[in-house]
């Protein structure tokens, strides 16, 4: 991180080159979505499956290079929810915002950011929707110049607000009511967080199930400290408060309360993107050309000529 950070070309070159594969992963996934509602069967679309260790049909290709996680029960019948090869379908949504906001910075064109965008949604996932728009509010936000306070103040405001109107779209509402165990796990295991005897360092032998399935949840290992040291690690790049909202705000929100993705290192290289966009970055030469010294005696030699 140290070594891309230090330099603006390689810098931008890397960020691009994720989101443009963000981008990618995406466009692949509408165009699968598509497909599917449109009466193509999944079996149609196999291509093959990813073996990480969870179970089928997780790992699952589908065209055209898309991969399958799970099914789930929308309004619009039992649908695929594609996790963008994500071991989850509930980190994609994540880093689909953080492209579609990088992308808009980078004034990319807004097809990339809409089909990031309506990926995340289309992914089913718990946050997909929360996370789509708390990234558009971010953005409007910059193009109608709201003063600061009013991102940070109505951003997490409108985050609940999307939560509560997305219950029942979403399957939060299945969630919380019949506490199956994707719900129950990040709600005992958060609760439990600081259910240990040295709250300050965390222990090794907690007892409890899911520590690290969240952030927060992770405080009972890693401790107050470390917890700390990661959280600290987010806000560094709230310095810029409006690419925090748009881009970044989506991936700290899911390493906080829903997937154990906080101490990883592509997360925390997410949070070094702000200084393509900051403005000493951007005023600092790509490759700084020293001048060459003059000695005395060639000056001497140069001042004695006619």
């Amino acid at each position: 991180g140290f070594t891309i950070s230090t330099n603006q070309r390689r810098l931008t070159a890397f960020f691009d080159t994720i989101a443009r594969v963000l981008i990618v992963l995406s466009i692949s996934s509408l165009i699968t979505t598509f497909l599917l509602i449109s009466g193509v069967s999944v079996h149609a679309l196999v291509i093959g499956r990813l073996d990480y260790g969870y179970n089928a049909p997780a790992g699952t290709i589908l065209l055209p290079f898309s991969m399958l996680y799970n099914y789930t029960s929308t309004p619009f019948g039992i649908l695929p929810r594609l996790s963008g090869f994500f071991r989850e379908v509930g980190i994609f949504p994540a880093y689909a915002c953080w492209a579609a906001g990088y992308a808009a910075y980078r004034r990319w064109s807004l097809v990339s950011v809409g089909a990031c965008l309506t990926a995340a949604v289309a992914s089913f996932s718990t946050m997909g929707a929360v996370l789509a728009l708390v990234t558009i509010a971010g953005l409007v936000s910059r193009k109608l110049r709201i003063p600061n306070w009013v991102v940070v103040v109505g951003t997490p405001a409108l985050a609940f607000i999307i939560f509560a109107v997305t219950y029942n779209l979403i399957g939060l509402g299945y969630k919380y009511t019949q506490l199956n165990q994707s719900y129950s796990d990040r709600f005992y295991a958060t609760l439990n967080a600081l259910d240990v005897p040295n709250p300050l360092l965390g222990s090794d032998a907690t007892g409890l199930r899911n520590v690290s399935i969240n952030l927060i949840a992770s405080i009972s290992v890693s401790g107050l400290i470390g917890f700390s040291i990661v959280l600290v690690c987010m806000l560094l790049a709230a310095r810029d408060t409006r690419y925090f909202s748009a881009a970044l705000l989506p991936l700290a929100i899911t390493a906080l309360f829903a997937q154990p993705i906080g101490t990883e290192p592509l997360f925390l290289l997410m949070f070094l993107s702000w200084k393509v966009f900051s403005a000493s970055s951007q005023a600092r030469p790509l490759r700084d050309v020293k001048p060459v010294p003059v000695t005395a005696g060639y000056a001497h030699q140069a001042g004695g000529r006619t």
